[in-house]
């Protein structure tokens, strides 16, 4: 099994609490202990940012509600709670105002629920295709409408895909400092 942050963060606290017990010694047994009672520590709520903006066109079928839906069951199957948001669900305008612009609970609607997504995540997982060697314009428009403090000090992942020989690497590259 693999040990969230959380878990791995809670095992430490507990060992490091009975190594400084003097009274008390980290046995293997104790420490085989700890790691069993994190099977029931709950999985991280991921958040999924996908950037496809097609509904037709080259390659068919279109790759971006493929690779989404495995990434998805990828995260699910580890016990992990997804929220997917999809540009092509929410149709935010462009960018005009984002977010942190608005006086708290003034926002628009549909921000104010993808922040609240957002700021409930423990990480991110980021899905672009690669468009003329960069990422999606429909991804970058969200992730445009919340600031930076959004993202902070949460894990986070970029999954990129091209029909091309380079399977989205610029795209990838380019999304990095974003």
């Amino acid at each position: 099994h693999r040990l969230t942050l959380r878990t791995r963060s809670a095992i430490k606290m507990k060992m490091m609490l009975s190594i400084s017990n003097r009274s008390k010694r980290c046995r293997p047994a104790r420490v085989l202990s700890l790691l069993a009672c994190c099977r029931s520590v709950r999985g991280l709520h991921v958040a999924v940012i996908t950037g496809n903006s097609r509904t037709s066109g080259p390659p068919r079928p279109i790759l971006g509600p493929r690779v989404t839906s495995y990434i998805q069951g990828e995260l699910a199957q580890r016990g992990h709670e997804v929220s997917v948001i999809d540009p092509l669900q929410w149709k935010l305008p462009l960018l005009e105002k984002p977010h942190f612009c608005y006086a708290k609970g003034r926002a628009p609607p549909e921000l104010e629920e993808i922040y609240g997504i957002l700021d409930d995540a423990d990480a991110y997982v980021c899905i672009t295709p690669e468009y003329n060697h960069a990422p999606s314009p429909a991804l970058l428009n969200v992730l445009n409408h919340f600031g930076s403090s959004t993202f902070s000090f949460k894990p986070s992942a970029i999954v990129s895909y091209s029909a091309g020989q380079w399977g989205g690497t610029r795209a990838a590259l380019a999304l990095r400092p974003v």
